[in-house]
Parts: C-alpha cells; sequence; structure tokens
C-alpha cells in the first residue's frame, strides 16, 4: 500500500481489511513493538498509509504532532490491548503475529456481533 493513501487516520482506521492487508505482506518483517503507542503495528501501518508519526492506546490514535486525534474504533482498542498482552514488553511483533491477533480479534467481534 502506497504511502499517504489516507486523508486521515480516521478514514484509515475504518479499513481493517487494508491492515490485515499490510500486515500478510509483511508477515516475515519486525512490525513493531508492544508497550510503545509509536511503535505499535497499527502505529507503524497509519505512519505508512497516512504519513506523520501516530501514537495509539486502546482508546485513542493521535498525530504525535497534536493536530488530530481520533477515538479508536473497537477492532483497533482490542488489538492494540491484545498485543500487548500476547508479545510482552521485550519481543518485536512479527507481521504474521499481529496479523494471527487481528484475526483473532475480529473473529471474537464477529461472533459477539460487534460491528467495526
Amino acid at each position: 500500500m502506497a504511502r499517504n493513501t489516507y486523508e486521515s487516520a480516521a478514514q484509515a482506521l475504518e479499513d481493517v481489511g487494508a491492515f490485515g492487508e499490510w500486515l500478510a505482506q509483511h508477515a516475515e518483517e519486525v512490525v513493531g513493538k508492544p508497550l510503545a503507542p509509536v511503535a505499535c503495528p497499527l502505529a507503524c501501518w497509519l505512519q505508512e498509509v497516512v504519513g506523520g508519526q501516530w501514537g495509539v492506546t486502546s482508546g485513542w490514535c493521535h498525530g504525535v504532532d497534536g493536530w488530530e486525534a481520533v477515538e479508536m474504533p473497537k477492532w483497533a482498542g482490542r488489538f492494540v490491548v491484545r498485543i500487548d498482552v500476547e508479545c510482552g514488553p521485550s519481543q518485536e511483533v512479527m507481521g504474521w503475529k499481529a496479523l494471527e491477533v487481528l484475526q483473532q480479534v475480529l473473529h471474537e467481534e464477529a461472533a459477539a456481533g460487534v460491528l467495526w
């Protein structure tokens, strides 16, 4: 996916499929670090597809420059929490692992009837 594909983080976060595709394309690469808001796989993806530097938490996504703050969709917030829990503080996150976590989150939300 090309850099600056989306005009805003809010727009990018609506496209969970594109995030999953990006993880699959980078399956054998390090895509981020857990417990690091600006290095989480989701933040790294946003940096690539929106531009700028992004920090993510379970509740918010914000541009480090302070210009944009977006409430995280449910899937994204759960993804951030799950990556932090499953990968711990000392591991780098591989694309395949992040994709596995994303698939688990989406499966659980679909089973619970949660719309993202």
